[in-house]
């Protein structure tokens, strides 16, 4: 799913969200940041039960999305992640080293800055 933010009024999207669907609603949560933000709770609920942490964490650094990592890693328990070990292209590391591994790789700017890396 390609997270593009439109910015659009919330009355809009409120409008649009009762003719849509529940499954097809989840999409709307991604229209623009003040509607993201506020249904981020909903949304962490499905990115937690569908997607692997190191998947959803490498497609932010992949893309530089610094804004959806940021609500990302204020929500779970980032100092225990910090300190999960990790292999890596058949290297062992701790979490922070392999995430300046990708930083590096991908080239992120925007996400270097929210690791102050």
């Amino acid at each position: 799913m390609d997270l593009l933010l439109i910015n659009l009024p919330s009355e809009i999207i409120m409008k649009v969200e009762d003719y849509i669907k529940d499954e097809k609603k989840i999409k709307l949560y991604f229209l623009n940041k003040k509607f993201y933000k506020s249904n981020y709770d909903n949304i962490f609920k499905v990115i937690e039960n569908r997607i692997r942490l190191d998947s959803y964490i490498r497609k932010m650094l992949r893309n530089d999305l610094s804004y959806f990592l940021l609500l990302y890693i204020k929500k779970i328990d980032f100092e225990n992640l910090m300190k999960k070990k990790i292999t890596y292209k058949k290297i062992k590391m701790n979490y922070a080293e392999y995430l300046k591994k990708l930083i590096n790789i991908y080239g992120c700017n925007k996400c270097r800055k929210v690791f102050n890396m």
